[in-house]
C-alpha cells in the first residue's frame, strides 16, 4: 500500500494504538478515544511528545515542524491525523 492510500482512519487507528501502549491506558478508560485531549487530560507527557514525534516521523516518513506542535489540532488523535494526512503525497 503506498503513502498515497493511507486514509485517515487508519492513521487514526494508529496512533491510537501507539498511544494507547506507550501511556498504558487500560482498554476499559473510556474517556480515551480518537476525540479526547491528551496532554490536558495527561495521556501524553513531555517524554510521551517526543515519543510521539518519532512513531509519527517514522511510520509515516514525514517530519513534523515546531508549528505543528502549537496547531490547535495537534491535541487529539483525529487532530494530529488530518496534520498527518495533509503531509502524505495526495493529502488534503
Amino acid at each position: 500500500m503506498g503513502k498515497a492510500a493511507i486514509s485517515r482512519s487508519s492513521i487514526a487507528a494508529a496512533l491510537e494504538e501507539f498511544i494507547r501502549e506507550s501511556a498504558q491506558i487500560p482498554e476499559e478508560d473510556s474517556e480515551f478515544g480518537r476525540s479526547a485531549q491528551l496532554f490536558d487530560n495527561g495521556y501524553v507527557d513531555s517524554l510521551g511528545i517526543v515519543a510521539l514525534m518519532a512513531f509519527i516521523e517514522t511510520s509515516f516518513g514525514i517530519e513534523l515542524a515546531e508549528e505543528d506542535l502549537f496547531d490547535i489540532r495537534f491535541a487529539t488523535i483525529d487532530g494530529i491525523s488530518e496534520i498527518i494526512a495533509s503531509r502524505l503525497p495526495g493529502g488534503t
